[in-house]
């Protein structure tokens, strides 16, 4: 593999789980608030857990996606050359 394939794979990895842990916590304060802690063991819950770290990782995705080509547009990036 790559270096950069690697990077890449690094990357999405801690993405994906601080997604997961930004949504955790989002849903753990949500049912603590409203008095049901123990609902977190639902799997109605986790589910919603799973659905919302996938949502909010989608939409970083895009976002990320969204800054790089505005970056690369207006030339404050350029593309890595074979021999750099």
């Amino acid at each position: 593999m790559q270096a950069s394939t690697l990077v890449s794979l690094r990357a999405n990895a801690v993405l994906i789980a601080l997604c997961v842990a930004a949504s955790d916590a989002a849903w753990l304060a949500i049912c603590g608030c409203s008095g049901h802690p123990n609902a977190l063991e639902s799997p109605m819950v986790c589910l919603a857990i799973i659905a919302s770290a996938a949502l909010v990782l989608l939409a970083v995705q895009r976002l990320a996606k969204l800054a790089f080509d505005v970056a690369r547009l207006s030339r404050r990036i350029s593309p890595a050359r074979d021999g750099a």
